[in-house]
């Protein structure tokens, strides 16, 4: 069995996380601020910003009732 593996883009974050985290890319860094605290995660590609949000969210699921 073929497995299609989809690259990690910044749309494919935000489709998938932006119910928890407000997500942005400025001056070339992808930027995710939880929508709880305002905790915000750093990575330099969508790639390492979807695992920095896995990772938080993880150790501190953010509630997904929470006003943006």
């Amino acid at each position: 069995m073929n497995r299609i593996i989809e690259p990690i883009t910044f749309g494919y974050v935000c489709w998938n996380w932006s119910s928890a985290y407000q997500i942005n890319m400025r001056r070339r860094m992808y930027e995710a601020a939880r929508k709880d605290d305002g905790t915000t995660l750093t990575a330099d590609s969508a790639e390492g910003l979807l695992n920095a949000i896995r990772q938080d969210y993880v150790q501190r699921p953010v509630p997904r009732d929470v006003a943006p």
